[in-house]
């Protein structure tokens, strides 16, 4: 690529120092395919001006190597130095913005959920708990990573007071502030009906007893079947 290269024109002792092959063509009036062509193909002599082509892939890449290389070590410094604690109330714009990517909201009943923000600076956890109540949990397993909770009651003025700067989770936050009671009645009953047979369906099916079909005599009818074996085998008829 053209910025790889330095080239060099000579001419009567004159030197000329372009940065990129894209310059020296433009200077000498040639398109960049031609120029290339030219100068790394024919090493051709233009207008007496005799060209040299340095690259200089070897000392960027070392350079950007190195710069990498105290990038990531500054970063591993700083995973071992303590973060300041948080001074003062987090602003509505950053809450907003820290729910809007990294907040979760849990629903467990028609009304009840509750709200977690992960998070691998603690500090930020305890300011939000601080500020809006809820709980702190931080892992013992992963060194520095908790999650911050909030449940419906405190949560809804938090959630109400960001609502109308979120732009991904806008949607959810409206679902579950539209929650009401009535529909946590209608889930305490659907809940009654989980399994293959309900507590109201058992009851009902113990309470009935089938009626005998009686023949002409008043004694109960029986019905008469045969095996594979040839035996007769009596059952009472039930209507």
């Amino acid at each position: 690529m053209d910025y790889k290269v330095t080239v060099y024109a000579t001419r009567d002792g004159v030197e000329r120092k372009f940065e990129s092959n894209t310059a020296a063509a433009k200077a000498f009036g040639r398109s960049e395919s031609q120029m290339r062509r030219e100068l790394w193909y024919y090493n051709a002599c233009i207008d007496g001006w005799k060209f040299r082509v340095v690259r200089r892939d070897a000392a960027m890449k070392a350079a950007v190597t190195a710069q990498r290389k105290g990038v990531d070590l500054e970063l591993r410094r700083l995973k071992h130095v303590p973060h300041d604690p948080i001074q003062g109330l987090l602003s509505a714009e950053y809450c907003s913005g820290l729910f809007d990517s990294e907040g979760c909201i849990s629903v467990t009943s028609a009304t009840l959920w509750k709200i977690g923000v992960p998070q691998g600076n603690p500090n930020i956890l305890f300011a939000l708990k601080r500020q809006f109540g809820g709980n702190v949990f931080v892992s013992k397993m992963t060194a520095n990573r908790g999650c911050w909770t909030l449940y419906r009651i405190p949560g809804k003025p938090f959630l109400e007071s960001i609502r109308p700067m979120l732009l991904e989770k806008g949607k959810q936050v409206d679902l579950v502030l539209n929650m009401t009671d009535d529909g946590a009645r209608v889930n305490y009953e659907l809940r009654k009906l989980k399994g293959n047979y309900t507590p109201k369906l058992t009851s009902a099916i113990s309470q009935y007893e089938p009626e005998e079909e009686l023949d002409e005599d008043g004694e109960p009818m029986v019905e008469v079947t045969e095996t594979a074996r040839g035996e007769a085998v009596v059952a009472p008829t039930v209507a």
